[in-house]
């Protein structure tokens, strides 16, 4: 959100803008972002994306982020008991 948020006590006032972000990884921005919208304005931002550069970065690039995550969800998928959630 962007501006004032009356309806939230939590978020009264926001400051930011939307983006859209990619890993920080070979083909892509050193920053992470592909994209960014104008600060504290309410709108929309497109980019074109190409998929098959995101399968091959998560596949060989030099942050393992994606890989360490999945391998991590794995393990704990792996480790659960049901009987605890009934």
């Amino acid at each position: 959100t962007v501006g004032e948020a009356l309806w939230s006590p939590a978020v009264d006032v926001n400051i930011g803008t939307a983006a859209i972000y990619t890993p920080v990884d070979y083909g892509f921005p050193d920053d992470g972002i592909l994209q960014q919208g104008p600060m504290n304005e309410a709108g929309w931002i497109y980019q074109t994306l190409d998929l098959s550069s995101i399968a091959e970065v998560r596949q060989s690039g030099q942050v393992m982020n994606y890989q360490d995550w999945s391998g991590q969800n794995r393990v704990i998928v792996e480790n659960i008991n049901i009987k605890n959630f009934n």
